[in-house]
Order: C-alpha cells, then structure tokens, then sequence
C-alpha cells in the first residue's frame, strides 16, 4: 500500500476502514455482539471511539492471524458458550453487504461443519513455477475465491485452530484448520465488491462501492 498506518485506519468515505467493517457487522441483527483483535503495538485504536451496545470490546492481538483468532476466541467465552456460533471478519473488507452477512448466518446454522462467504472463479486459472511458466490449466469449476465472514460453532473453530498450531500450520484462513479436521464447510456466493483492502487500487474501488451502496 506505500502508507504509514495500517491499511485498517486508512480513510474511507469519511471514516476508516475498520468503522466501516464495524458498522456492517454491528448493523446485522442477527449477530448478538463483535469482539476486536487489536495489535500489541497499535497506536490507532484510541484514537476511534466505537460506542454500540453489541460491541464488547476489544483484546490484544497475536503474532500471526490464527493466534489473534484464537485469542477472541478466549475474549468471548465469557460471552458465549461451545456451542454458541462465530464469525470471524477481515477488518479490512469494508463492502461486505448486511443482506450477504444474514444470508451467510442463515444458511450456515443449518450445518454442522460452517460456512463462508466466497466468489466462484470465472477467470481461467494457471498453475505457474517460480519462473512464471504456466504447468497447468487448473478446472475453475472446483476452484472458489475465499471471503470473510466465515461461521463456525466456538467448539469446532477453537478445536481446529488448535490442532494446526499443534500440527505448526498457520491456517490463511479459519475454514482451512476446519477442513483440516476433515468437516465440509459451505460455500455461499458472496458478492465480488467484498474486496479485502491490499492496494491503493482496492482502496480506490472499495470508495466506489460504498458511494454507489449509499445511493441506492
């Protein structure tokens, strides 16, 4: 991104990133309270003052993803039982739809292995080397492009992030420590402008998206 504060804190339409992300959890009925994995050395965080009733506060962070998960994980058990459900959401995906976020709740509670948000791929994908020469044309049939949220019961999703730290793997996201325990989680179509902010172009696009959502 070429900037000097986390991407999370970058402004947005009028508020950062993370308000955004906020805003469109806290703004589903359906979720009963959010939790927030913040950095040991973050500087930013003070500066926000997140005030909803659903909002139970925020925790200290961990090295790598799956560690700060975890720790939420902990931060709610005071919240929430085993069997109770958790989403967990990139804080730089500020598009995500409330409609997507219900339609993602509601599917996964019928399963018993959780669900994600995700797009189908549509574009031919290429298996390349480290020279950048194509080693095969891979079925974009099987192939879906991973989004958060993703929904999981506490019991299960704390079980699999543990067994891959066990195991010194560093899940990319939680549904992979969840496969890992051999479930099936359902994929449910996302919609494509939940883009995750990695580059001043993403920036760029997600400003786009939220104009055109606030016009409908």
């Amino acid at each position: 991104m070429g900037v000097s504060i986390p991407k999370q804190y970058l402004q947005l339409a009028g508020k950062t990133v993370l308000e955004h992300s906020i805003d469109k959890l806290l703004s589903c009925d359906l979720i009963n309270g959010l939790a927030l994995g913040i950095a040991e050395n973050d500087e930013h965080w003070d500066s926000l003052r997140v005030q909803h009733p659903r909002f139970l506060g925020h925790y200290q962070g961990g090295e790598e993803r799956i560690h700060t998960v975890l720790h939420g994980l902990d931060f709610l058990q005071s919240h929430a039982g085993d069997n109770d459900w958790i989403l967990v959401h990139d804080a730089v995906r500020p598009c995500v739809e409330v409609a997507a976020i219900k339609h993602l709740i509601q599917q996964g509670l019928a399963t018993n292995s959780g669900a994600i948000l995700a797009n189908r791929v549509v574009d031919t994908v290429k298996r390349i080397d480290n020279q950048d020469q194509i080693q095969q044309t891979l079925d974009r049939n099987e192939l879906a492009l991973a989004q958060t949220p993703q929904l999981f019961p506490l019991r299960i999703l704390k079980q699999a992030l543990t067994t891959a730290l066990e195991n010194n793997q560093l899940s990319t996201d939680e549904s992979a420590a969840v496969e890992a325990l051999g479930l099936k989680p359902l994929i449910i179509e996302g919609k494509r402008t939940n883009i995750k902010i990695t580059t001043a172009e993403d920036l760029e696009l997600a400003e786009v998206f939220l104009s055109d959502a606030a016009s409908l």
